[in-house]
């Protein structure tokens, strides 16, 4: 009887320590990620669809959508070695399209990590910027860094089926009047041809081009100049 009893104890402690280092493990290869979802504005919390996707295959990689609750707050375990994109929409409200990238933002395993995403909120009427929406210099090729923002505009509208938007395209002052005009209408043709080709129907984009007439910087130097380069949508009906 004493020897079982002595069998169970160790059998009990080996599964306890081996109970400890698989808990241990687990703590030491992933981050602990809370992410809270706010109005931009009020700082209330809201609730959003939430999906994270990892960027690379392997044996690590995984595919998750949800929504954050009441509290507006998602938590999950991400693997250190993974590099994720996490995007948020609601509807009437901007999404969000962002990449946390592991390495770059100097998670350490086994962190606890609390993200605040602030949304805002659609307005009809206000312009806004597609920072990252570039083209080759006097081309209409979209640069290959113009992806995600492209992307996140494609959320805006499938997540608000109804939505019209105006896209207006902008140059510097570095060519002629009509050449300007003429480059940022064939930009934003581009911009809403790559919108229709994955499914948004035409009708639903009108396009602009106002060349460089309506800077947002001094043409002066390149950062100005680099700032009137751009591409902006508003919206002209929500629903």
């Amino acid at each position: 009887m004493k020897q079982l009893l002595l069998t169970l104890l160790c059998s009990f402690l080996l599964l306890s320590v081996k109970a400890q280092e698989e808990a241990s493990q687990y703590s030491t290869e992933q981050v602990y990620f809370i992410i809270k979802v706010k109005d931009a504005h009020s700082k209330e919390a809201m609730q959003a669809q939430i999906e994270i996707k990892s960027i690379s295959e392997g044996p690590n990689a995984f595919h998750g959508k949800g929504n954050t609750n009441n509290n507006g707050t998602f938590e999950l375990h991400l693997v250190i070695t993974e590099n994720v994109r996490i995007k948020l929409q609601k509807e009437q409200y901007m999404p969000l399209n962002e990449v946390i990238n592991f390495k770059k933002d100097g998670y350490q395993a086994g962190d606890t990590v609390v993200k605040e995403f602030l949304m805002e909120k659609l307005e009809i009427g206000k312009f806004v910027t597609l920072d990252n929406v570039q083209f080759e210099t006097g081309k209409v090729t979209l640069k290959p860094e113009s992806a995600d923002q492209i992307e996140t505009l494609l959320m805006l509208m499938n997540s608000n089926p109804k939505m019209e938007i105006e896209l207006a395209g902008h140059t510097d002052n570095t060519g002629g009047k009509t050449t300007s005009i003429e480059l940022s209408e064939q930009r934003v043709e581009e911009v809403k041809r790559v919108l229709v080709e994955k499914g948004i129907h035409k009708k639903r984009i009108k396009g602009v081009g106002y060349g460089g007439t309506q800077p947002v910087a001094s043409n002066r130097d390149e950062e100005g100049r680099t700032k009137n380069r751009r591409v902006e949508f508003k919206i002209i009906k929500i629903d």
